[in-house]
């Protein structure tokens, strides 16, 4: 008796579970331009089984909004939802941490260094500018409060002190940051700091589009602690001298929020990777070149809610 076997990749599974707009397809876009004054600011400036997002009955997904670049997706599979000029090159500005911070805890993984380990501030760090929890020269952190520094108040002091202390000086932490984004596969990236401030005279400006923005976000994810500095409205540093203001404002403004980063100045525009939970559905959004900080949030919020509305976690399989 002749046997006929079915083989069915979870691969499918997901192409049929969900209709991405036509715009998700590739949109390779001209380089974005050179940046320019930074907004100092201190407090703005997996699951079991196979699961996939699936379009809700009659769900529709074609957001439409004043920014330069825009994605959603599925933040466990990486399934694209929305995406709109996602191959942009664009400054990222303080998003560039992202990386900064992913580098890091890589290392914090692998063991060559610890989150209790004490970080000194340099001279170079304690003058660097913009957002900033004002360490002093000389002055010692665990590496986790530096972190958890650059995560809530996008601290640029913190980035310099931690990259100073994993690779021994900016420059270096910036080879370890192009090295990662070509092992990442990060076609659209190059970073020229550890901190995304606008470049000086004779400066390159960080660029990334919104496709490797997410490819980011979804490997810092992968850490619990980032995810949990990350969904803070606020938080002490200093033994409580000083009281850090999450800059993602959706944490306090939209439900389900739990993360990731922001973005701004001039040239750049105002930016956010966010992440939101709900219901078991864990999405994705990134927004770049927003006019204004309200509409930033604002778009990110529409484009999750969009999602949220049009698709829902599905249990695509299970063992046996």
């Amino acid at each position: 008796m002749r046997r006929e076997w079915l083989i069915v990749t979870m691969a499918s599974v997901v192409l049929v579970g969900a209709t991405v707009s036509a715009e998700a397809r590739a949109l390779r876009a001209a380089r974005g331009p050179a940046s320019q004054a930074a907004r100092p600011s201190a407090a703005d400036s997996d699951e079991e089984g196979a699961v996939a997002a699936a379009p809700a009955k009659g769900g529709q997904f074609t957001p439409e909004a004043p920014y330069r670049a825009a994605l959603v997706l599925d933040r466990d599979s990486g399934q694209v939802l929305f995406a709109k000029d996602e191959h942009l090159r664009w400054p990222p500005a303080s998003m560039t941490k992202m990386m900064t911070l992913l580098i890091t805890m890589e290392r914090v993984r692998d063991k060559s260094i610890g989150l209790d380990d004490m970080v000194t501030a340099s001279a170079w760090a304690s003058k660097i500018g913009g957002s900033q929890v004002y360490l002093r020269e000389g002055e010692r952190f665990p590496l986790r409060e530096l972190l958890k520094a650059i995560v809530i108040a996008s601290a640029n002091d913190g980035a310099v002190a931690v990259a100073e202390y994993v690779a021994g000086s900016t420059d270096a932490f910036v080879a370890l940051m192009n090295q990662r984004a070509k092992d990442l596969g990060l076609a659209d990236s190059e970073f020229h700091s550890v901190h995304g401030l606008p470049p000086g005279r004779g400066q390159q400006p960080d660029l990334m589009s919104a496709a490797d923005l997410a490819i980011v976000a979804r490997k810092l994810a992968e850490f619990p602690e980032i995810m949990e500095w990350a969904a803070m409205s606020e938080a002490p540093f200093r033994d409580g001298q000083l009281q850090m203001r999450n800059t993602n404002h959706l944490v306090r403004t939209y439900a389900g929020a739990d993360g990731l980063k922001t973005g701004y100045y001039a040239a750049a525009g105002f930016e956010v990777t966010a992440t939101a939970t709900r219901d078991g559905l864990r999405l994705l959004a990134v927004v770049l070149g927003a006019p204004t900080k309200k509409g930033c949030f604002d778009e990110a919020a529409k484009l999750l809610t969009t999602g949220f509305a049009g698709y829902k976690t599905i249990q695509a399989a299970k063992a046996g």
